[in-house]
């Protein structure tokens, strides 16, 4: 009887019994390896195959996972041994065919095969070959390999089970890949904690310690260990700066974990465990986790008079200086390292959400993402503060179309106020100039920061943001523009708005609370707006609303047109080729799959000498070029492209990278590119540029 036919004799519970036990088995694993090894078991025993073995992807080739089944381990040996160093690429072989297509390939000729596998397999007594690629999200992740002694084929049941086998294996692929980046996310978290001069302390909803970087505890003078779990008030805040006791519930961490709102203390005094005072500034940021009180963090720097008095000598200032100049370095590097897993993990989290979830999964992804999404703005509020506090910030006064601007940072905050069912409106008064010289980047940060926050503290009604031209000037020879965003919110008391603008700040309220914020965002537009020439204000009643406001001196070069002697085009739905040059795998999953959820076709390459080849071959519409690539990096790629004398010469180039800091931008712009996206990069800010750029392309026959 042949194997099909046993298959079909067999009773249909005997094959849901298979597959249920294989599945137990697999979900059961720790991880990847031990699930194949079970898989692999259960199958060869259901399907009597002699060799069973497990290919992963790795770096774009599948390898060798060392997972194998053996049914005579003496005899196949050497079979094992020469796969274990085989890397199966391009789309010849069994294996390869398989990962190509998507399905199941097998072989009865072995030793008719060009595949030196193959005839070892055969040369081995093997006489039938089967692979099943291992799936998940649309792309292969692994696969099976099986061998035979028998001519046999595989029964309709038996590969419903093996087909069944492979989704669950594919689960397990994905978990093994997230386990990881989790250790890595956590490995980067103790990095950076231990590379930051400043003390960091995390305190639980009692007040005491949960955790404490190097540098905090070195100042202290305790030992890591000895602080952990004890409280911190009895630690090193126990007493005032003049000796006497001081009570806990006077505490700003107390009132903090009390409150649930961020304090900031210039001066205070920690003690040390020697009993030596120590001057401190800190700060104290409630953490929240869902379900319950989540403890603070508590940011604090050694503020001595004696450091401050010798910064007044030459070579104290030479110190400060290379200090400064190591921050900024810091700054830069941390940006780029954690833009770059940040990217990711955004990525595919929005891609994780549009999959099918059940409501557990579901609410998982969404703490991720808004996780994410609050990490990354308090990762710019820091970053811009300390460019602000450096007086790293230029203006860049350049001709500017104004609705453009604004449409630009209406249309980052857009999906918020979809999300929460808030009408967000523009109005620019037909008295305003079109064209203005300004700073466009700086501008469009206000914006931003403005429509956030009022959307945020918005629960239902409307956001409009106007841009006028106010009545009275503020000069003679000037013509001002005023923008002015306004909500339907809560309102501010106005004995509190004049906090409104300090750094660390945020207002008390239960509805405030339950919004997050590093309290940067309106310091920074005020520290913006001032460094332009401009002003900035509120005007706002509890209950009623707010109204933010910032005026700007500004020069007209608009030329006068008759908007009716514009024509107005039809736009047709367009499908672009789209040319993507990034290095890390998972981002570029991320921005493919974004793209083509767009309706384009995307080309992802390793490397700028790869987008130059791509360019050679065919015609793309638009670039996405990162910059720190192998090979050759995308400024040397880019300035390659616009030296060229062939018709790819003018593409469209945008930088996808991770440096954010001042002057990144300026040098993407310098070597050739058109625009500047800075990671991590949101699928409408893809959108956004997207458009920007393809506005004129031909439309695709």
């Amino acid at each position: 009887m042949s194997q099909r036919e046993v298959d079909t004799a067999t009773p249909v519970e005997s094959t849901f019994d298979a597959l249920k036990d294989i599945s137990h088995a697999i979900h059961a694993a720790a991880d990847f390896s031990v699930a194949a090894q079970l898989g692999l078991y259960k199958l060869c025993e259901l399907t009597g195959l002699a060799v069973g073995h497990a290919w992963v992807r790795q770096s774009g080739q599948l390898v060798s996972s060392g997972v194998w089944y053996l049914h005579d381990r003496d005899r196949y040996a050497v079979l094992q041994t020469s796969t274990e160093f085989a890397r199966i690429e391009g789309d010849d072989g069994l294996v390869s065919q398989a990962i190509v297509t998507h399905q199941p390939r097998h072989s009865f000729e072995l030793g008719k095969s060009t595949e030196s596998r193959m005839k070892l397999a055969h040369a081995l007594g093997l006489s039938s070959a089967f692979v099943f690629p291992v799936m998940y999200g649309g792309r292969t992740v692994a696969a099976l390999e099986f061998f035979g002694t028998r001519l046999d084929a595989l029964g309709e049941r038996t590969l419903e089970v093996v087909d069944q086998a492979c989704l669950i294996l594919g689960a397990a692929v994905e978990r093994d890949r997230l386990a990881r980046e989790a250790r890595s996310l956590a490995e980067q978290k103790e990095l950076i904690l231990e590379a930051t001069p400043v003390g960091i302390c995390g305190l639980d909803d009692r007040g005491h310690v949960t955790f404490i970087n190097s540098a905090g505890a070195n100042m202290l003078r305790f030992s890591r260990e000895e602080m952990k779990g004890r409280s911190q008030h009895e630690l090193f805040h126990h007493s005032n700066s003049d000796g006497s006791a001081s009570d806990w519930v006077d505490s700003p961490v107390f009132e903090v974990l009390a409150t649930t709102q961020p304090r900031t203390c210039p001066e205070d005094t920690f003690w040390c465990k020697d009993g030596a005072a120590l001057p401190v500034s800190y700060s104290v940021t409630p953490l929240r986790r869902s379900g319950g009180k989540g403890g603070a963090l508590l940011v604090f720097g050694d503020a001595s008079e004696e450091r401050l008095a010798a910064f007044e000598h030459s070579e104290a200032k030479d110190a400060a200086t290379a200090a400064l100049q190591s921050k900024g370095a810091f700054l830069a590097t941390m940006s780029h390292e954690i833009r770059t897993p940040l990217s990711a993990v955004l990525g595919m989290t929005e891609i994780l959400r549009d999959t099918k979830l059940n409501a557990e999964q579901a609410d998982c992804a969404d703490t991720i993402h808004s996780s994410a999404l609050g990490l990354l703005q308090m990762m710019e509020d820091v970053l811009d503060f300390a460019r602000i506090e450096a007086n790293d910030l230029q203006v860049r006064d350049e001709p500017m179309d104004v609705a453009s601007v604004v449409e630009q940072a209406v249309t980052l905050i857009r999906p918020r106020a979809r999300a929460k069912n808030i009408r967000l409106t523009v109005n620019i008064s037909p008295a305003a100039p079109t064209r203005i010289v300004a700073d466009a980047d700086r501008i469009q940060k206000v914006l931003v920061n403005l429509l956030s926050n009022a959307v945020k503290f918005t629960n239902e009604g409307h956001v409009g943001l106007t841009v006028a031209v106010p009545l009275t000037p503020r000069g003679p020879n000037a013509t001002t523009l005023r923008f002015e965003v306004l909500d339907t919110g809560m309102g501010i008391d106005p004995a509190d708005q004049g906090k409104l603008f300090r750094q660390f700040t945020q207002l008390d309220g239960s509805a405030a609370r339950e919004h997050g914020g590093s309290g940067l965002g309106l310091a920074i537009s005020r520290r913006l707006v001032e460094l332009m020439g401009g002003r900035i204000g509120v005007d706002s009643n509890l209950g009623v609303g707010s109204a933010f406001w910032f005026e700007l001196d500004v020069r007209d070069t608009a030329e006068a047109t008759d908007p009716a002697d514009t024509p107005v085009q039809s736009v047709e739905p367009r499908r672009h080729r789209i040319l993507v040059a990034e290095d890390n795998g998972i981002n570029q999953q991320v921005i493919r799959r974004v793209i083509e959820k767009m309706g384009h076709d995307v080309l992802v390459v390793d490397d700028g000498q790869e987008a130059i080849e791509a360019l050679e071959r065919e015609t793309y519409d638009v670039v996405f070029m990162d910059c720190a690539m192998p090979v050759l990096d995308g400024y040397t790629a880019t300035e390659r492209i616009r030296e060229s004398k062939t018709g790819f010469a003018n593409v469209p180039i945008v930088a996808l990278t991770a440096h954010a800091m001042e002057g990144d931008r300026e040098r993407c712009l310098e070597a050739g590119m058109n625009d500047y996206l800075s990671k991590p990069v949101r699928a409408e800010e893809i959108d956004a540029v997207l458009e920007k750029w393809l506005e004129g392309a031909a439309v695709e026959a």
